[in-house]
């Protein structure tokens, strides 16, 4: 299993925004079994602010990345690479590219991952579960993999309403 903590990413119109990330998010990658394996995404913090797509039919969709969602690049050693965006929605993208940006196609898969969420009041947990044949080089580490998290926050915060105790 692989580890990483996520950095948050800032333009230069981050010096005129009010800052509204508290949360933290680390990412795992683990072999399943051969040929799948598990993406996790834990995000920590303010959860309230965090918008979280509803839940939808699974399917493939493009342009997840305009809400929150998880991504995960597999680059191989040619410099072609594999793109996976997974949606708490339950919806996915899969694409290869020839390079940077470049010859776009969908990834066809053998079978479309299995999405799973759990919230929490400080927490968020998105497991993807996908069939990917890895390329040896990736197995024998001479590939690159990078995750990434887009998270749509909300200025305010949000909380689930809670009623009075002895109130019917």
């Amino acid at each position: 299993m692989q580890k990483f903590n996520l950095k948050r990413w800032r333009d230069d119109d981050d010096k005129d925004r009010q800052a509204v990330d508290r949360n933290t998010v680390q990412a795992w990658i683990e072999g399943v079994r051969p040929g799948v394996y598990r993406f996790r995404y834990h995000v920590q913090g303010d959860i309230g602010r965090l918008r979280i797509p509803d839940a939808v039919a699974p399917g493939r969709r493009d342009e997840l990345w305009r809400h929150t969602c998880f991504e995960a690049f597999v680059m191989d050693a040619d410099g072609s690479y594999c793109e996976f965006n997974f949606s708490p929605s339950s919806q996915w993208a899969a694409y290869r590219f020839d390079g940077y940006r470049r010859a776009m196609s969908e990834l066809p898969l053998q079978t479309m991952p299995l999405i799973e969420t759990e919230t929490r009041q400080d927490s968020f947990v998105l497991d993807a579960i996908v069939p990917l044949a890895l390329p040896k080089d990736t197995v024998a580490g001479r590939s690159r993999l990078a995750i990434a998290a887009v998270l749509e926050l909300s200025l305010i915060h949000i909380s689930e309403p809670t009623r009075p105790v002895g109130i019917s």
